[in-house]
């Protein structure tokens, strides 16, 4: 019993280590010749398919693994 309940613990805590890896990155895309707000401008993880497309205000928001360059 103490056994299983051991190994269940054990379990947890690993899973929640790997949840623990992906981060989520937030930011805005903006012009550099006025500083305005660029929407529709593709944001992705190099090396990956994993991305997503900046709002109408050029906001984005995106988990990515740990240590990743977009």
């Amino acid at each position: 019993m103490k056994k299983n309940l051991l190994l269940s613990l054990l379990g947890v805590f690993f899973a929640f280590g790997v949840i623990a890896q992906n981060k989520k990155i937030t930011g805005k895309v903006t012009s550099s010749d006025d500083g305005s707000s660029l929407p529709g401008v593709s944001v992705q993880v190099k090396g990956t398919s994993k991305g997503s497309q900046t709002d109408v205000d050029g906001n984005y928001s995106l988990e990515v693994p740990a240590n990743s360059t977009l």
